[in-house]
């Protein structure tokens, strides 16, 4: 089975006729003793409507603020008028927890994507046969402190399935969990391409209080191996009465 993460970004970048932003994209979320870290690459390939033109942009940011949580995503997100990023902010309400709020987004986003992929045109769907063969998904990894008088913060993960069915693609949910996380909790959860990751993790790598340095080296083990992973990276690391934004570019 092949696996396929591709993320979609509508961007103006002075020429309309591109449409789509696609790239094989590296997620992680890192837990530390005190902080949430998530962490994204920042490749994308510019597409153009009729998916004759392509060419890769390497300052895409993949990490976005919603309201009190911060959130990351690989997996189509732009396409025609469809914007997963809306659905996302629009969904969203600050009077929930974030296990609601994720139940909601969840419905929201399995619904736009099966009403997309159902109808797919001729050449839509022949682009994504070969883009998709098998295959692909969709993941949001959303992070963040519910309460301030929360000492540890949570943690939810949205995975969609996206299959090939000959005629269109069909949308299911795949893997979808919420944690709250304790005082003792620390380790790494992998999104989009990370094999080369599983196989430094696979051999004993220390996971118990992950940097920036340690995630920048993560991530350029799937860039070594993949031309859709760059190296530059986006990232938020989230405490528990602040956040820091970063980026390499």
């Amino acid at each position: 089975m092949r696996y396929f993460f591709i993320i979609i970004i509508f961007l103006i970048i002075g020429c309309t006729r591109h449409k789509h932003i696609e790239s094989g994209t590296t997620i992680l979320a890192a837990l530390t003793p005190n902080s949430i870290i998530l962490f994204a690459d920042s490749r994308a390939e510019l597409v153009a409507a009729d998916f004759s033109e392509k060419h890769y942009v390497d300052t895409i940011n993949k990490i976005h603020k919603m309201g009190k949580y911060f959130y990351e995503v690989a997996g189509t997100t732009h396409f025609r008028d469809i914007d997963i990023y809306n659905v996302i902010s629009h969904t969203f309400s600050r009077d929930l927890s974030l296990k609601a709020n994720s139940e909601k987004i969840n419905i929201a986003i399995l619904e736009v994507l099966n009403s997309y992929y159902g109808q797919l045109t001729k050449n839509e769907l022949e682009y994504y046969k070969k883009l998709i063969p098998e295959w692909g998904m969709l993941q949001i990894f959303i992070a963040g402190y519910e309460s301030p008088l929360d000492e540890c913060p949570s943690f939810s993960h949205l995975e969609f399935k996206i299959e090939n069915k000959e005629s269109h693609y069909e949308v299911s949910i795949s893997n979808n969990y919420y944690i709250k996380f304790n005082k003792t909790s620390t380790g790494l959860i992998e999104g989009g391409f990370h094999a080369q990751i599983q196989k430094i993790l696979s051999k004993g790598y220390n996971t118990k209080n992950l940097g920036i340095n340690d995630l920048k080296y993560l991530i350029s083990l799937e860039a070594d191996s993949s031309k859709n992973i760059g190296y530059d990276y986006n990232y938020v690391i989230i405490k528990k009465n602040s956040y820091t934004l970063g980026k390499s570019y």
